[in-house]
This record gives structure tokens, sequence and C-alpha cells, in this order.
């Protein structure tokens, strides 16, 4: 299975209080590790679903922390996926729709 199919299995960052939630969006983005991008990446994503919902943006600290996870994320798998980095997310989106259907 590779990492783009166990995306659904990979675990959200579950931490209530912003702050200590800051701190592992932080140890995550220094391990290097496409996992841990997606852990905060999935974390984001929901976390904003949730605040347009309630009416609200995500806030610019959140969004920072997405846009490094999703960059490191997406240069690092341009090259094995052998497609473009503005390629990626379309392709991720994708491959996990299509996994969610099956």
């Amino acid at each position: 299975m590779t990492l783009v199919d166990s995306i659904n299995e990979i675990e959200m960052i579950m931490e209530q209080d912003d702050r200590l939630q800051e701190v592992k969006y932080k140890e995550a983005l220094k391990k290097c590790d496409c996992k841990e991008c997606i852990r905060i990446i999935k974390t984001l994503y929901q976390k904003r679903q949730t605040r347009v919902a309630e009416g609200n943006k995500i806030t610019s600290g959140d969004e920072r922390y997405l846009h490094l996870a999703q960059e490191y994320l997406y240069g690092e798998l341009a090259i094995p996926l052998e497609m473009e980095k503005n390629e990626v997310e379309a392709f991720i989106s994708a491959r996990v729709e299509i996994l969610e259907l099956a």
C-alpha cells in the first residue's frame, strides 16, 4: 500500500488546546516526514470545514501551517509520481475519493 492509498488511515492531530496543537504542528514539520504532513493537512482541512460551517475563517497561523505542510508534501510526492508539484493535490484528492467509494 502506498502512502497516498493509506491517507484515510492516517490519524489527525487531536489536541483541543490551540497552543499545544501549534507545538505539535511545529514538531511534525521538523520531522520532514510526509506522513506527518498528511496529519497536519487532514487536521487543518477538518478544522477549516468546521470553522466555515460556523461562519468563521481558518486562522492565519493555521493557514500558514497548512501551506507549509502542503508545500513539503507535494514537493516530495511530485518526483516519485512523475508530475508537477501543482498537480499533486488534485491527484491525491481524486485518489482519496476513489478509495472512499471502494
